[in-house]
């Protein structure tokens, strides 16, 4: 499915401006909550909702919620002015919210995959596509990986900078930050010059005086919100996932914490790879073998879905040779045939 790079653009700006009028929503919610409980006493408000102490957990955020619905009279401590404000902001969210539902809907990327993988939903589904696509833009899923800021970089030990051994790849390097402009600091002030470097491997991440050639706000997007508040709250397969990845870390000697962010890091990059593997088969594009399966470094894990409505949550692996999954031939890959 093509559409064009306006389409896309508007696409980005729904998706980050609806999790911007989130923030905004819950940060006025809680505004209120805090209001609530400084000035009303506590049996007043269990009066209110009908309810008594051990019956509800946050009376005075089930209380707001009911002003705000209308379903209880508004408190003289409340200006009509202001509640009429906030309902809008909730309003205007659910704007947002309904604009990517219908949206989404055309794309078969959820339609046929995201839509059966716990803790994907519409608004994450359509944020992916929508700061991904075209897909045939990444060759490698390692291109897609330095995009979002979740892949590895070489840098001296020494000095923190950039080093490569590859000509190519340095002026490649050196023609992305000319094209930022940077003032004061010139492309070749950001690569390493010690005569004797001691290049590592690192992963990608935001440095003091260093350039960026990441989208900061998508590797947040990635790494936390479908990371943390999707693949991980839901515990579906992918949170399964995590957990036999942090006890693989600290077997490794990790720290608990750090163990952690390495296996949520890893989920991340699991699903990106699966996501990048369905929707190149979707759109009838070749799909290359992942380098690190492909030369033996660790096992390939097909693409798997895991809130079937007929299947109860049993994980299945995903193949395009059937409808929407393979729960028959057992293949345990990917399948070949595609479908037109």
């Amino acid at each position: 499915m093509r559409i064009s790079q306006a389409e896309l653009e508007i696409d980005k700006l729904l998706v980050r401006e609806f999790y911007e009028r989130q923030e905004s929503r819950k940060e006025q919610f809680n505004r209120l909550v805090c209001l609530l409980r400084d000035n009303l006493d506590k049996q007043f408000v269990l009066e209110q909702l009908g309810k008594k102490e051990d019956e509800v957990e946050e009376p005075y955020a089930e209380y707001a919620k009911k002003i705000i619905s209308g379903k209880v009279e508004r408190p003289e401590i409340l200006p009509e002015d202001y509640l009429e404000i906030v309902r809008e902001t909730f309003k205007l969210e659910a704007m947002y919210r309904a604009a990517i539902k219908r949206r989404v809907q055309n794309l078969p990327l959820y339609t046929r995959y995201h839509k059966y993988v716990r803790g994907v939903g519409e608004v994450l589904s359509f944020g992916i596509y929508a700061f991904l696509a075209p897909i045939d833009r990444f060759p490698h899923i390692s291109n897609l990986y330095s995009y979002v800021g979740l892949g590895l970089e070489l840098r001296c030990k020494k000095c923190g900078k950039r080093y490569f051994e590859d000509e190519a790849k340095k002026q490649e390097f050196i023609e992305k930050v000319k094209k930022r402009k940077i003032k004061k600091k010139k492309p070749e002030d950001f690569i390493c010059k010690c005569e004797k470097p001691e290049p590592e491997w690192v992963p990608q991440k935001k440095r003091a005086g260093d350039v960026c050639l990441f989208n900061p706000w998508l590797k947040g997007f990635f790494r936390y919100r479908l990371g943390v508040l999707g693949l991980l709250m839901s515990r579906g397969w992918y949170f399964q996932k995590c957990r036999e990845f942090k006890e693989q870390e600290l077997a490794r000697g990790y720290s608990r914490g750090h163990a952690q962010n390495r296996a949520e890091r890893k989920m991340v990059k699991l699903f990106l790879c699966h996501t990048y593997i369905v929707w190149r088969h979707l759109e009838g594009l070749q799909v290359e073998p992942h380098y690190g399966a492909a030369h033996g470094f660790h096992e390939f894990i097909p693409p798997v879905v895991d809130n079937l409505p007929d299947r109860k949550g049993e994980p299945v692996v995903w193949c395009s040779e059937y409808e929407y999954y393979c729960d028959t031939c057992g293949c345990r890959r990917v399948c070949p045939k595609r479908i037109v």
